[in-house]
C-alpha cells in the first residue's frame, strides 16, 4: 500500500482526485494541516476490515482484563448454580422454558 500525502489545501481544491486515489486498494492518503497529519482517508473495504479487526482486537483485551480479575480475586465469580441458591432458585439446568398461548 502506498501512502500519499496531501496538505488539506490540496485536498479540498483537488478533492475528486483525492478521494480516486483513497478509493484505489493500492493507497491511503494522509491529510496534513500546518505540517501535521489530521486525516486519513482509505478505501472503504479496508477501513471496514480495519474496524472489524479492531472490534476483535478490543474484545480480546476485555476478555482478558476479565480474565486478570478473575485470577486476582477468584471469590468474585459466582457460578450460575450458586447465584440460582443465593436467589432461592431452581437449579439453571433445572429450569425449563415454557410458553404460554396468548389469551
Amino acid at each position: 500500500m502506498e501512502t500519499i500525502t496531501v496538505t488539506s489545501d490540496h485536498a479540498q481544491l483537488n478533492w475528486r482526485e483525492t478521494i480516486a486515489a483513497a478509493f484505489s486498494d493500492k493507497n491511503e492518503v494522509v491529510i496534513e494541516q500546518q505540517g501535521k497529519p489530521v486525516a486519513t482517508l482509505v478505501n472503504y473495504e479496508l477501513f471496514q476490515k480495519i474496524k472489524r479487526e479492531l472490534l476483535i482486537l478490543q474484545g480480546l483485551k476485555n476478555a482478558e482484563k476479565n480474565r486478570q480479575e478473575r485470577l486476582e480475586k477468584p471469590l468474585s465469580t459466582v457460578t450460575l448454580s450458586d447465584l440460582a441458591a443465593k436467589l432461592n432458585l431452581a437449579d439453571p439446568q433445572e429450569t425449563i422454558s415454557t410458553r404460554t398461548r396468548p389469551i
